[in-house]
């Protein structure tokens, strides 16, 4: 936009482009405004020497806690922004992009393609409240094209400090056009989650955490909220499952349908836990490949990679998400991500997939695409689960919808007419 302050580059990716840019290759464009190039996951950035200066980050800023300042050898920022460190970058680099009529137009534009792959629902996984105001005027103005479950977030991504948005609509309120789901928190990064586990007998240990997350799911629940933790790393994990056990003590008789999202390295130890807690495990099943390829041939001797399958097994509810614009959304598309004859997609090249993690992260196509949508597994109703020292099967679909908040007004896939995907069709032929 000419006359934005900044000037915002979305989708920036190392793996596809080769290039890992710095703040010297944004200023040689010339552009005498702040610059922030973000990378495809929202997770970091690089933004120019202007941006720099605008952030007030220089040789001696500190980096924030859950984030870090990529630096030179003599210690000057380079540009790059992990995390925390991006927060208020993407705050100020969207402040232009927040017209409402603009933003309609976009969000109408956006439906469409979403309608085309058969979309007509979606979480809206970290909303800010300019974006949960234009939902709700344009529900209430009967213009907003596909039905939205908001999930609170503030405007500085990855901030876990939510206390301006406590009072007010709260998770459940609204209609079928636009309801308030749960507040969104983070335990860890999403390019840095925090590991903790053993290779080979060897301790190995990465990532960051967010301090604050316990503190901050406390407060909500306490007024009232359903909260989902973005954890990847079984560090951040065992952190969510520890937030949730206190909320669970504190307000027993609440149906709280804790949400884990992601939840990309765990032990078993943990997914028995998860299913105790009765937390729902939001995941990706289009990252079976992605991530698959990434950590081919590295195997922790406790923790598995996207152990889904075994979540399954132990009866851990499933939501199947895209993480879009992270990851490809079409349903079909994730779907075969969790096709045991698919063997194209879920054997990739570079040794990705089910055999780089000892256990199947798979779910049966039939299985997964109603965690996608329509039935499945089941949501432990809290009273039964202490009853019976842990969850049982209840009447609760554990789906998207029912993660959400939202059963009886979303819809569902059709198996019957999906059964290319058992057949081991390739419905993306053609």
């Amino acid at each position: 936009m000419p006359e934005s302050e900044w000037v915002r580059v979305q989708g920036w990716t190392e793996w596809d482009h080769g290039v890992f840019p710095t703040a010297s290759d944004l200023d040689s464009l010339g552009i005498d405004r702040p610059i922030a190039v973000a990378h495809y996951s929202l997770h970091q950035c690089v933004v120019s020497s202007a941006a720099l200066d605008a952030l007030g980050i220089g040789r001696t800023t500190p980096d924030p806690q859950g984030g870090e300042i990529g630096r030179g050898e003599d210690g000057t920022p380079s540009g790059f922004l992990l995390e925390r460190a991006w927060s208020s970058a993407h705050a100020r680099s969207m402040a232009a992009y927040t017209d409402p009529d603009r933003w309609a137009e976009h969000i109408a534009a956006r439906s469409r393609v979403l309608h085309a792959e058969g979309i007509t629902a979606v979480h809206d996984a970290a909303c800010s409240p300019a974006a949960e105001d234009l939902y709700r005027s344009m529900a209430s103005a009967r213009t907003l094209p596909v039905s939205v479950l908001t999930m609170p977030h503030p405007e500085a991504i990855l901030v876990n400090d939510q206390t301006s948005r406590l009072e007010g609509a709260r998770t459940g309120e609204g209609d079928e056009w636009a309801r308030v789901g749960p507040m969104k928190f983070f335990a860890d990064g999403g390019q840095a989650m925090a590991i903790d586990a053993r290779i080979g007998g060897e301790r190995m240990t990465m990532g960051l955490v967010m301090d604050d997350m316990a503190a901050h799911v406390e407060r909500a629940v306490a007024r009232g909220w359903r909260v989902a933790v973005h954890a990847e790393g079984n560090v951040a994990i065992d952190r969510s499952i520890d937030a949730f056990t206190a909320a669970s003590r504190r307000r027993p008789d609440d149906d709280h349908r804790f949400r884990i999202e992601h939840a990309f390295v765990a032990s078993s130890r943990q997914i028995a836990q998860m299913r105790s807690v009765g937390s729902v495990a939001v995941v990706q099943p289009c990252f079976v490949e992605h991530i698959g390829d990434l950590v081919a041939g590295t195997s922790f001797d406790d923790h598995s990679w996207l152990a889904f399958g075994e979540m399954a097994a132990s009866g851990v509810p499933l939501a199947a998400s895209s993480d879009d614009p992270c990851a490809p959304f079409p349903p079909l598309w994730g779907g075969q991500g969790r096709d045991p004859h698919h063997r194209r997609r879920q054997r990739p090249r570079g040794g990705g997939g089910a055999a780089v993690r000892g256990v199947d992260p798979r779910v049966h196509d039939r299985r997964g695409i109603r965690r996608r949508s329509g039935g499945g597994a089941r949501q432990p109703h809290p009273r039964k689960a202490r009853r019976h020292g842990g969850p049982r099967r209840s009447t609760r679909p554990a789906r998207a919808a029912s993660g959400g908040g939202d059963l009886g007004s979303r819809g569902a896939c059709v198996l019957a007419r999906l059964g290319v995907i058992a057949d081991g069709g390739d419905p993306l032929a053609g």
